[in-house]
């Protein structure tokens, strides 16, 4: 049985899977942002949310932590480019994606 492909972001600090049914598109730029507020966690694709779960695990709750994109334990690393990694101090409201992701693609 051949897998579904989906987007995944995870926190192995308590175990837990977001999980977008959309694929990224392969050879397409694509907006990819996620939030984190009070353990509601959210995934948006080009400004539109694709994902939203509850007792998502704080990401970043020391200075310390450890911030991986791309890889997991478990599979293939990820094989592309990134570009304008942007890490906010607080988690942006929809609107505010949708603008960030309009005033990228022209």
């Amino acid at each position: 049985m051949k897998a579904t492909p989906k987007t995944l972001l995870w926190s192995g600090e308590a175990w837990y899977d977001a999980v977008s049914a959309m694929k990224i598109p392969e050879n397409k730029w694509t907006y990819v942002a996620f939030t984190v507020n009070n353990g509601t966690v959210k995934i948006y694709l080009d400004g539109v949310e694709q994902f939203s779960g509850e007792s998502f695990p704080n990401v970043f709750k020391n200075k310390n932590d450890v911030f991986a994109l791309g890889v997991n334990y478990w599979d293939v690393p990820y094989k592309g480019m990134i570009d304008e990694l942007k890490i906010y101090s607080r988690a942006l409201q929809s609107d505010e994606i949708l603008t960030e992701y309009n005033s990228n693609v022209n």
